[in-house]
């Protein structure tokens, strides 16, 4: 007796503890069952008692009464067993089996009823402390966008914890093993909030995803977070940060001395984001055939259609990829108002629509105008990338020129880049996902700049890591480095080989092989630094910063002034012709006395490549 009642109370409890655990974590598809057991129990209840009633009852009216009253005592948890028993099949234990399995999912329709309407703060109360040893990812916004990465965590690892913070979303978070709040403790964080939630030095590490549309509170947040971070002592190796903002305007604002805090920081926009999506996927390099001495053997030529600040991100970043010695870059812009809307960006990059053949057309994407360029240029188009701004008439516009192409024995890679996604139209009213900002694998610090950081850390030359070295990183030196990090591949076309090839130590280039890479590489910083606003310095600058650090050297002063580059003006003395390298490196020597080759920088630069392969390589890398 005494081993039956312990089996009993074990197996009992173990089913009690699993119904509160499921049911306070709602997976998805928690309210669809819950209406399946209320569907199964009023059919059932109807049928049991139905069929008793009507053979203990003489009254049929009465028997229906019975029945109702019965069923509904079901979802109450009253039960009616001692007054069934007596009708046979039901003193049998089967059919009693059966009539309790379906009072238990009564219940269970009515605590879901119950928990959904009165329980919810109770229950996230509960979740957090089911879920206290699971690694946890704070999401900071609950857009469309937040709320589907969110859900897309939970899809990559059970075992991690979720928890949204702001908005009114609970009802839509409910359906998913995650947590959200938007009360004063979790909106301000609150003394004692990140304790409350389990993060404490030592134990699991927290991730903070900062995606609410507006910038300024994603930065607001996210040093609320680290300052409660830092007063609770959580190292940084426990902390990482994610946080949709223009990275130039966080202005440091994260960085600091502190062994707690974020240890990972990654700040991202949009538009930045989907231009190296589309750089990631489909490169200028990946259309540009190279003979054998590393020149390009045709253009690149690209259409945009639509100039907002997806489209602009678009247009300087194939600029910045799109330079191969013996080739040409050119680009179209077709947008209604893109004399009116981008004349702030077309001041900003004035060089830039100086150097290169980039032609605006005020027109719509669908416009005679449009159609007229297509039929001239469209065999020697590459990509046409479609960026409004607006879903449908992008695939309208996308669905004309499916029409255009029609007959054609050629077609462009025609792309759509919209709200962080990139997408391959396949024609026929039919476009593919090809990659999405919102995935882990995108946003992870560790993933999409792993390129960048070896590059930065290669130019460091430190005993630091490249994540410490990262974390130091100015926001201008971040996007050179990813500039550098995203052409690389490009160098391996030029130059034949394969990532394994250079691995394994191949990389011995003919000399005019060498010489014209090294003019690519020259090409290559120089549409980077026209795409990013800078401008060739003028002489007499030049001069004048050549007397004042002439002066500073003579007077004994460790002179702090690079010549040749001045970021406060954003000018830069080797925005010139290759051929004009030789007189300003012969120029520079004699002002410093030190000796200056600047041609030779970007042949070193084109020599280190293996260096960089097999840094990568060990990092983990793997080429597209």
């Amino acid at each position: 007796m005494e081993i039956n009642y312990i089996t009993v109370t074990l197996i009992a409890a173990a089913v009690v503890i699993a119904a509160i655990v499921f049911m306070t974590r709602k997976p998805r598809g928690f309210s669809k069952l819950a209406t399946i057991a209320a569907t199964i129990t009023s059919i059932g209840g109807i049928l049991l008692y139905g069929y008793a009633f009507s053979h203990l009852m003489t009254n049929p009216l009465l028997a229906v009464i019975r029945t109702v009253y019965a069923v509904i005592g079901v979802f109450v948890g009253k039960d009616e067993l001692a007054v069934i028993s007596s009708v046979h099949p039901f003193e049998q234990m089967g059919w009693q089996i059966v009539h309790w399995l379906i009072q238990l999912l009564g219940l269970f329709a009515t605590a879901s009823a119950a928990i959904s309407v009165f329980g919810r703060s109770t229950l996230t109360r509960l979740k957090m402390f089911l879920m206290k040893n699971r690694e946890l990812d704070i999401v900071y916004g609950t857009g469309e966008d937040a709320l589907a990465f969110g859900y897309h965590l939970l899809d990559r690892n059970s075992r991690r914890m979720v928890l949204f913070v702001g908005g009114n979303a609970a009802k839509t978070v409910e359906r998913y093993d995650c947590v959200h709040r938007s009360d004063t403790a979790a909106m301000n964080v609150s003394s004692g909030f990140l304790k409350r939630i389990g993060v404490q030095p030592g134990t699991k590490k927290v991730n903070l995803y900062a995606l609410d549309p507006d910038p300024m509170k994603n930065l607001s947040y996210a040093r609320k977070i680290q300052k409660a971070l830092e007063k609770d002592q959580i190292l940084k190796s426990q902390a990482s940060l994610v946080c949709l903002a223009y990275e130039p305007d966080y202005g440091g604002l994260f960085e600091t001395d502190s062994p707690y805090g974020y240890g990972s920081l990654h700040i991202f926009d949009i538009p930045s984001m989907n231009a190296r999506l589309l750089l990631q996927a489909f490169p200028p390099y990946k259309y540009v055939s190279f003979d054998e001495k590393g020149l390009a053997k045709n253009d690149f030529r690209v259409m945009i259609v639509g100039f907002g600040e997806t489209g602009q991100a678009a247009l300087t970043n194939l600029v910045a990829n799109g330079q191969f010695e013996g080739g040409h870059f050119h680009a179209a812009v077709f947008a209604p108002d893109c004399e009116c809307a981008s004349g702030p960006f077309r001041e900003a990059h004035r060089e830039m629509f100086e150097q290169y053949d980039i032609e605006m057309h005020a027109a719509d994407g669908r416009s005679a105008e449009a159609s007229a360029y297509l039929r001239q240029h469209g065999k020697d188009l590459q990509q046409i990338i479609v960026s409004t701004g607006d879903a449908v008439l992008n695939r309208e516009i996308l669905q004309t020129y499916d029409y255009l192409f029609v007959h054609e024995d050629y077609s462009p890679d025609m792309l759509i880049l919209h709200r962080g996604q990139l997408s391959y139209w396949k024609g026929e009213n039919e476009s593919m996902e090809v990659s999405n900002i919102y995935k882990e694998e995108i946003l992870s610090n560790d993933s999409l700049d792993r390129t960048a950081k070896i590059i930065n850390h290669s130019y460091c030359r430190n005993d630091k890591t490249p994540d410490e070295n990262w974390a130091e990183c100015p926001g201008f030196s971040r996007m050179s480095s990813r500039a550098s990090a995203d052409f690389m591949e490009a160098y391996l076309k030029i130059a034949g080989r394969s990532f394994d090839d250079v691995k394994d130590g191949n990389w011995e280039l003919e000399p005019e092989l060498l010489e014209n890479m090294a003019k690519t590489e020259h090409l290559r910083w120089c549409a980077f630094q026209w795409a990013n606003g800078y401008s060739k310095m003028p002489d007499e600058v030049w001069q004048s910063r050549a007397e004042q650090y002439r002066k500073e050297t003579e007077a004994g002063v460790q002179s702090r002034i690079r010549i040749t580059k001045d970021d406060q003006h954003g000018l830069h003395g080797c925005l010139i012709p290759w051929e004009e390298l030789d007189e300003l490196s012969e120029r520079e020597s004699r002002a410093t006395g030190s000796e200056v080759d600047y041609k030779q920088r970007d042949r070193d630069n084109i020599l280190a490549v293996p260096e960089l392969v097999k840094a990568l390589d060990k990092a983990g890398y793997k080429p597209q």
